[in-house]
């Protein structure tokens, strides 16, 4: 095939509205999460109908999460949702991942959050059997992967990776081999192999295995590079809820791309659209433009993106007043309450900044000169704009911008005294590599890219 072409979501969380929608438990819940729940099933339907608009398109990746918490009633309205998509002719291939499954899922109602009717992981491959189960050219029952033929010359290797979250932390040494096996015979047929998974190999920012290690699939990095090394180079995955784009180059020096996508559900809402042309695949980002909501005379956009900002300023007003209810809302990005205990002295010193601190005035204190546009700008409101934009992508402060140079300077400066105060906190050393990386993305963009890979090759 000269060129192939397919869509990815990821992360739809979807919770059927019958579970409860109102009253103080589901509101706590919605309020401390970065994707829309109640909204949900309206989102998702706007996404089917741009998916089934395009009529050139025919398949359809989606990467695990596909439901809230695992409940009966969500998976079963999810699956009848999907029948729309096969219906007008799509294919779609998807992995179910550790949100599909909870031994008490919960629903709401009133101030009480419930435990209600859930799913056994068994029978997730019979229950969404059409779409890459049933017509699989190999299948791997422990870990509950397959291969799918998705077109003459490129197979999908859809790596289920929810035992990452289990016993034997992300598959079995005899799972592995079937995936090293699998990559051989696709390689022996002349065919282009590809991975999805939920959890990704390759860190979105150099923050997130600092606190979210345990979310990226089991020894992630040797992982990376055995699939690079085996000849694979490209890997899609979600789980995150980041856009964001990211490539290794082995000792061997074969490259490898991963391209981890947000939630479908929550700011942003990214729908990626990726066309494979001899040499390349282009990656662009769409979104929907509508749906079937009272949405207030905002656009989406602006709807999903005040829902998230809603929480980061209660997590980032926690930080400096209210440690306790920082660790019910850090659990929702994978901090422990123990991190959070250790991290005590160095987040009263980041309450405080929070609190007060303009640019012109953490200047002053690092010594650092900061250009009178933006000496104003209080440091709270730039964490907020740079966590959304860890969130959507591609962070536009580059070097010769007068933020870049007042931050980064100061971060430096400051990362030397914050030491002396809690000086076993790694974070610390790290803290002006991680700005740098929130404030601008130096790499591949995030949203729209072009990667060289061995299709059509």
């Amino acid at each position: 095939m000269d060129s192939f072409s397919f869509y990815l979501i990821t992360d739809i969380h979807y919770y059927a509205q019958s579970l409860g929608i109102t009253g103080k438990a589901y509101e706590a819940c919605s309020h401390a999460d970065q994707k829309c729940l109640a909204e949900t099933g309206p989102i998702l339907d706007a996404v089917i109908d741009k998916l089934i608009a395009d009529r050139e398109i025919d398949t359809v990746l989606i990467a695990g999460d596909i439901t809230h918490n695992g409940q009966k009633a969500s998976h079963i309205e999810f699956e009848q949702k999907l029948r729309r998509l096969t219906a007008a002719g799509k294919k779609v291939r998807l992995i179910t991942a550790s949100h599909d499954v909870k031994e008490k899922p919960d629903g709401y109602s009133g101030d009480q959050k419930l435990v209600v009717e859930g799913v056994n992981r068994e029978i997730l491959p019979t229950l969404y059997a059409p779409y890459g189960f049933s017509d699989a050219i190999a299948y791997e029952p422990e870990s509950q992967s397959y291969v799918s033929q998705l077109a003459p010359g490129i197979r999908l290797l859809a790596l289920n990776d929810d035992g990452n979250l289990r016993s034997f932390s992300g598959a079995t040494t005899e799972t592995v081999r079937w995936y090293m096996d699998q990559i051989e015979k696709a390689h022996e047929a002349g065919d282009y192999i590809f991975v999805m998974s939920h959890h990704p190999v390759l860190p979105p920012s150099p923050v997130y295995p600092l606190f979210s290690e345990k979310d990226m699939i089991f020894n992630h990095d040797a992982v990376a590079r055995r699939f690079a090394d085996a000849g694979v180079d490209l890997i899609f995955t979600g789980h995150t809820h980041m856009q964001h784009i990211n490539q290794i180059t082995t000792e061997k020096g074969n490259v490898f791309y991963e391209v981890n996508t947000g939630s479908v559900v929550g700011y942003p809402n990214p729908i990626r659209k990726v066309t494979f042309t001899p040499g390349k695949a282009e990656i662009v980002t769409e979104h929907i433009d509508s749906f079937d909501w009272d949405l207030g005379g905002k656009t989406v956009n602006e709807y999903l993106k005040d829902h998230f900002e809603y929480m980061i300023r209660d997590i980032l007003y926690s930080v400096g007043h209210d440690i306790e209810h920082f660790k019910e809302l850090a659990r929702g990005f994978s901090m422990s309450a123990a991190t959070v205990d250790k991290l005590r002295p160095l987040l009263k010193v980041v309450g405080r900044i929070l609190d007060t601190f303009t640019l012109g005035r953490l200047g002053r204190i690092a010594r650092v000169p900061v250009d009178p546009s933006v000496k104003d700008m209080l440091v709270k409101d730039l964490v907020l704009e740079m966590i959304c934009y860890l969130y959507a992508g591609d962070p536009p402060y580059s070097p010769d911008t007068p933020v870049y140079q007042a931050v980064v300077p100061a971060a430096d400066k400051l990362a030397a005294k914050l030491k002396k105060v809690a000086p076993d906190v790694k974070l610390i050393d790290q803290l002006p590599e991680v700005l740098r990386a929130l404030l601008h993305n130096g790499g591949i963009p995030d949203n729209n890219a072009v990667l060289k890979i061995g299709y059509g090759i």
